[in-house]
């Protein structure tokens, strides 16, 4: 038999050896005769030569487009070559353009890649306009670039221009007598029409006699050029009998078509084709046929890298309708996410709707017509948008979106019908349940208990575990703290006792013992809470004499009161008791918390009153003020531990949260209660109830004034600025040009800036950010401020030099500030230092983003606070200088009498300056990026690029590349994104890592490796 076989063969495998054979030499021959054109090209360039070596390119590609080498990147390689070959020559062969871009176009749209045939399509319009009028009368060319635009527009989502070019097509080429073209019209005009109506029944018919005349025309004159053509018309008959359901047609239309495929050997046409017959037999309900041709189609477009295409989309299509027809729903739901995932992301003018809708119809089958409804409204909503695009027939559209409401009202219906029957059945079995839960409730109820209470038990028991352990660590961390920093209070007292330092070493030891201390109470105050919580804390009861203690305490706010500009009032009545049992440390630690936060939330020219009523069993102190008051959404947790407002109309104003929960555990432990009433924008009162423990006939206590001095809290701000003032009138400073304002509401750290800052420049001092504005002269819309009174010279005919800002402030934060400081043209060029205890990456960010010069995060060290004032002075007399010349040598300027800061400060450069750091940014890891590359990435000449670098700087490019290098490299240390120097002098292009060193130390006072330690 075999042998028999292979006698009646025997011509056909003799061909196929011989064609085996010499197919490798065929090729090797055809691309040396296109490198051979290349080198004669080069040699002699001619137009024919040209001509020749272009058509040889795209020869080459068109070989790549068939199987067994198929391979869609060489295709568009070679069709590159061809176009850049062209582009490139003088004078530019518009013809030999328009006739590349066209058999690009069409290539591209034969692949699915509509939006590259589209634009293909219109470069070879563009050329073909070009063209001499001669050329122009080339209609063949004229009309196979219209007819591709065309195409491409219907498939881009644009179906009525499609329609417009294609009209201009065919009256080109309709009277043209050579059977071919005719062929070729009619073929394009029922192959466009059948795109156009998309599938719509009533109208697909009538792409049949355009269909049908070219077939014939084709067949009579056939030959094996003619193949694509005759495939495609007998693809697109296939088609269009299917949607009409006449499947003896479209079985006679395969035949053919398969018979043709081995000669074509296109792996687009036999994946459309088997994905076409799959979809035959599936709307002929022969699952299992169309499973298999499905299959055979997804294969082939997985094989050969073409899941892009609609023909893939499809076929998962068909495959998820087949196995949903197979009640594989979980399956089913797979294949029509992958679909519809691949829709979306091949943005196909059509969008997911097929998959939205067939989700619709699954859920619904499986009777979850809550996720049936979620995605009818879905693809209504997609059907919309691609009716709006696509399609000007109003009564389909609304033929469609009738379609889709009447569904959503069945699903509606379904959905409500669907829970009514699960109501009934719900209540049924609710009936059953409780009857058996009746009959054994006696049963189960005790195991039931018993089992919850040694749950409950278990919870307990792991909630106090789990609460000692927390108790023990706040309690551990907090000793741990008391250690040193007694270690560090006691050597500092005793260094104040000495005689040796001067007002000035004198003041800062001073101060570093003051804040030692608080940082002490504030670890006393966490020992309290864990004693609190533990139920150690006891009460010490002693006479006090109630008005003398309270009186004592508010004194030491008293400075603090005048500073601000706030009226403090002490109002005792005079019938109550002078001599009550209290615990006064806790009492002291109630006030001050309580009188400390009025003083804080209360705005300069405010009111704070501190008054004492008394009552048959308690008495009361309250501490009222006329702040901006507690919003009410965080009245009910201002005593939790740890609270901080949530409210973003609120300044940032930080704080631990630990004061307030503190006084009011201490206030339960004392016996009475703390309270808080608050209306919004009027203030807030806080109230603490204390029971009357009247003593009678006991002498006044021994509480003077000179124990108030010997308390370790009694060195306080005001004594600080105090001391500076003396040092001041002792060592006056020198005359000093350049003056730095500090805009800092802490007054000891503000006091402490302007002591070390002093020796250098002039230094002025706002506590927040409406009192800096007051300063520099800012007018506001409802008034303008007043300066305060000890800085007779803070109102400035002259700017200062530089600004430094804390974040948290009240009244005006420092963002404020600068947006406005930013918006003013007088000011917006002082340099800015933002000094802030806020860390985070969010901050940091929104503060270069609004204009910040630099930052510095506390704690700090004064060598890296004076480095980085003086890089920013420097660079900005710099710029000052600079855009002094610009003016006087700006004629243009001098005429308009416009301002230098206007001249140099205008949208467009700081636009400029951002696309600049934005460029260097992408670069900034390469090393041998220079300034010769920025300036041609920027566009513009090397000279231009200094100039204009150096005008909106004050630095040379070179330092200005340093300047983003080294900014980049303190975030990358900062965030710790390094661990170690050398690499993160690698990551901004710099090799020699000691001289990285050496000038980061320079620039920011503190060397990469301390950031790293």
């Amino acid at each position: 038999m075999l042998l028999k076989l292979i006698s009646s063969n025997r011509k056909l495998i003799i061909c196929g050896a011989i064609l085996f054979e010499i197919f490798p030499l065929f090729i090797f021959a055809q691309r040396n005769e296109m490198l051979s054109l290349e080198s004669q090209y080069k040699t002699t360039p001619t137009s024919q030569l040209l001509s020749e070596l272009s058509k040889a390119y795209q020869d080459q590609a068109d070989w790549f487009r068939y199987t067994p080498q198929f391979n869609l990147d060489s295709t568009i390689f070679y069709f590159d070559k061809a176009t850049v070959l062209l582009e490139n020559t003088k004078p530019v062969p518009f013809e030999n353009l328009a006739e590349v871009y066209k058999n690009k176009s069409a290539f591209y749209y034969h692949v699915y890649k509509y939006a590259e045939a589209s634009e293909n399509a219109s470069k070879a319009w563009t050329y073909f306009e070009q063209m001499p009028q001669a050329g122009k009368q080339n209609t063949i060319l004229q009309y196979e670039i219209l007819s591709n635009r065309a195409f491409t527009e219907v498939d881009n989502k644009d179906a009525k221009h499609g329609l417009e070019i294609f009209s201009k097509a065919f009256v080109l080429l309709q009277d043209n007598p050579d059977p071919a073209i005719q062929a070729r019209v009619f073929k394009d005009k029922g192959y466009f029409y059948s795109r156009y109506n998309n599938g719509i029944e009533e109208r697909t018919l009538e792409c049949l006699p355009y269909l049908e005349k070219s077939k014939n025309l084709y067949e009579s004159f056939h030959n094996s050029a003619d193949n694509a053509a005759l495939f495609t018309i007998y693809d697109c008959m296939s088609w269009i009998y299917n949607v009409v359901e006449k499947y003896d047609s479209c079985d006679y239309y395969d035949e053919k078509m398969e018979k043709m495929l081995p000669i074509l050997k296109d792996p687009l046409l036999s994946a459309r084709f088997y994905s076409l017959k799959g979809n035959n037999y599936y709307r002929r309900q022969k699952y299992k046929e169309a499973r298999q041709f499905t299959e055979q189609s997804r294969a082939i477009a997985e094989k050969y890298k073409l899941e892009y295409t609609t023909i893939y989309t499809f076929s998962t299509f068909v495959m998820g309708t087949i196995v949903q027809k197979e009640g594989n729903y979980e399956e089913a739901i797979k294949y029509f996410e992958k679909g519809r995932a691949l829709k979306v992301k091949n943005n196909y003018k059509d969008g997911d709707l097929a998959y939205l809708e067939a989700m619709r119809g699954l859920y619904e089958q499986k009777g979850d017509y809550k996720k049936a409804l979620d995605f009818n409204m879905q693809y209504k909503d997609s059907l919309l948008v691609f009716l709006d695009r696509s399609s000007n027939d109003n009564l389909r559209k609304s033929e469609l979106q009738l379609n889709v409401l009447r569904q959503e009202k069945e699903l509606t219906q379904n959905r409500i019908k669907s829970n009514l029957y699960l109501f009934g059945f719900g209540i049924a079995l609710i009936l059953l349940g409780l009857a058996g839960f009746i009959y054994y409730r006696e049963r189960k109820s005790r195991a039931k208990l018993e089992a919850k209470n040694k749950i409950i038990e278990e919870q307990a028991q792991a909630l106090q575990q789990l609460d000692a352990a927390k108790t023990r660590f706040f309690a551990n961390v907090s000793h741990e703290l008391r250690t040193p920093l007694t270690l560090i209070i006691a050597p500092l007292g005793t260094a104040l006792k000495s005689d040796k330092l001067g007002d000035k070493n004198f003041s800062l030891v001073a101060l570093a013992q003051q804040h030692a201390r608080k940082l002490l109470n504030l670890v006393n105050e966490i020992l309290d809470l864990t004693k609190l919580e533990s139920g150690k804390m006891m009460t010490h009861e002693e006479p006090t004499e109630i008005y003398n203690f309270l009186r004592r305490l508010i004194s030491t706010f008293e400075s603090y009161a005048v500073q601000k500009k706030i009226k403090l009032i002490f109002d005792f009545n005079a019938d109550a008791p002078r001599s009550l049992m209290l615990d006064k440390p806790k009492l002291e630690k109630i006030f001050n918390n309580l009188l400390s936060n009025a003083l804080k939330f209360t705005p300069f020219d405010g009111v704070i009153t501190v008054k004492v009523t008394h009552h048959i069993s308690d008495w009361q102190l309250s501490v009222t003020d006329t702040g901006r008051g507690i919003h009410p959404d965080d009245l009910p947790h201002v005593f939790n531990r740890f609270y901080q407002t949530n409210q973003t109309t609120f300044e940032i104003e930080g704080g631990t949260g630990i004061g307030l929960a503190l006084a009011k555990e201490l206030a339960q432990v004392m016996g009475g209660t703390l309270s808080v009433e608050s209306i919004l924008g009027n203030g807030a009162t806080f109230m603490l109830s204390l029971p009357k423990k009247e003593v009678l006939g006991l002498a006044a206590e021994s509480d003077d004034r000179q124990s108030a001095l010997d308390d370790e809290n009694a060195l306080d701000n005001w004594e600080i600025a105090s001391l500076n003032a003396k040092s001041e009138t002792r060592n006056p400073k020198p005359e000093i040009f350049q003056t730095v304002l500090i805009v800092e509401d802490n007054p000891s750290l503000r006091n402490y800036l302007q002591l070390i800052l002093s020796d250098k420049y002039n230094v002025i001092t706002a506590e927040n950010g409406e009192k800096a504005l007051a300063i520099l002269d800012f007018k506001f819309s409802s008034a303008d401020l007043t300066p305060p009174e000890n800085e007779p010279n803070s109102k400035l005919q002259n700017r200062p030099d530089l600004i430094i800002s804390d974040i948290m402030m009240p009244v005006m934060n420092g963002f404020q500030l600068i947006e406005k400081l930013k918006a003013d043209a007088r000011l917006h060029a002082i340099p800015l230092v933002m000094l802030t205890a806020r860390a985070e990456m969010q901050d940091k960010l929104k503060a270069l983003r609004i204009g910040v010069d630099d930052y510095l995060t506390k704690p700090f060290e004064e060598a890296e606070l004076f480095a980085r004032i003086k890089n920013l002075l420097q660079n900005a007399a710099v710029r000052k200088q600079l855009r002094e010349e610009y003016v006087l040598t700006n004629a243009d300027a001098e005429k308009t009498n416009e301002s230098s800061d206007k001249l140099i400060g205008n949208p467009e450069d700081a636009e400029w300056l951002e696309s600049l750091k934005n460029t260097v940014h992408k670069h900034i890891g390469d090393y041998n990026l220079s300034l010769e590359t920025v300036a041609d990435m920027m566009h513009i000449s090397r000279a231009q690029f200094f100039r204009r670098v150096h005008i909106l700087t004050g630095l040379t490019p070179r330092q200005f590349l340093q300047e983003i290098r080294f900014n980049h490299a303190r975030q990358l240390l900062e965030h710790r994104s390094v661990n170690s120097v050398k690499a993160v002098a690698a990551a901004i292009g710099i090799q020699k890592i000691q001289y990285f060193s050496e000038q980061f130390k320079e620039r920011f006072g503190k060397s990469p490796s301390e950031y790293l330690n």
